[in-house]
């Protein structure tokens, strides 16, 4: 793709930023209060808890945790790989919502990366506004195979 394809408006590309940010707090959200029904804590109380774990990597640990605890053990080897997978799309997301962004005019958007795992990563990265919009859609999809694997989940440990 030539650079004018990637090109877009920084308005049209703080939006797309903000699509994904708001695609992935409601997965946050699905997670806590699914834990929470799983768990069955009462949610005006277990918000208190689920406020603070921070990052898909351990709210998806109680909820797996919570799922062993209540039976579900057949469900185990899905949900540890459905939770590196979420986390693997975290760390997308949070490149795209924490990385500092260069915007300007109609060029291909950048965003300033800077990492020390493993190896130091410092550097402009192109990320065109499509391929934010792709994430949030990658989000939403995660979001409702969680959904799926939460409602098996309650029917086998309810039946």
């Amino acid at each position: 793709m030539s650079d004018e394809e990637n090109a877009t408006s920084p308005s049209d590309h703080l939006a797309a930023v903000g699509l994904v940010a708001t695609a992935w707090a409601m997965f946050e959200f699905q997670i806590d209060f699914s834990s929470l029904q799983l768990g069955k804590i009462p949610q005006s109380a277990g918000v208190c808890l689920t406020a603070q774990v921070i990052g898909p990597g351990r709210k998806l640990d109680a909820y797996i945790a919570i799922a062993r605890l209540r039976g579900a053990n057949k469900f185990m080897e899905e949900l540890d790989k459905f939770a590196r997978n979420a986390i693997q799309i975290g760390e997308r997301r949070n490149r795209v919502v924490h990385d500092a962004w260069y915007l300007t005019g109609r060029s291909v958007p950048k965003r300033l990366e800077i990492t020390a795992r493993r190896i130091l990563k410092a550097g402009f990265v192109e990320s065109g506004t499509q391929q934010l919009i792709d994430l949030a859609v990658e989000i939403h999809d995660i979001s409702n195979r969680f959904q799926d694997i939460h409602k098996r989940v309650m029917a086998s440990i309810d039946a």
